[in-house]
């Protein structure tokens, strides 16, 4: 008898740990986003810069071709910390999804070009 006793008191416990709310410690980051589009003939694309309470930056969208003239649409990353990186679409109507990831870096450039 002791012994579901304390296996059910070591269930409750579980259980109110469970249900308690985060404390500030463990909580997830939170991040403040702005978003942009950028259009070029034969080419569109659309991000959100977010940067979290760590101080990392984020880039995370779509590129699309949009014309059927042989080239491809290309949607390059430059960070601050030196990260790059670059997301091609093609042929017309494909659109590729970007997402960098959080970086330790505090700012982004963004590019989109055709060739």
């Amino acid at each position: 008898m002791r012994t579901k006793q304390w296996t059910f008191v070591g269930a409750l416990a579980a259980a109110v740990a469970l249900t308690a709310p985060m404390s500030p410690a463990t909580a997830a980051p939170t991040a403040s986003c702005t978003s942009d589009s950028i259009f070029l003939s034969g080419a569109k694309a659309y991000y959100e810069e977010c940067t979290d309470d760590y101080m990392r930056t984020r880039v995370k969208g779509w590129v699309e071709d949009t014309d059927a003239d042989g080239k491809c649409a290309y949607l390059s990353v430059y960070m601050d910390n030196g990260y790059t990186n670059q997301w091609k679409a093609c042929p017309k109507g494909t659109r590729t999804p970007v997402d960098t990831g959080y970086q330790n870096a505090f700012h982004a450039e963004v590019r989109l070009g055709m060739w």
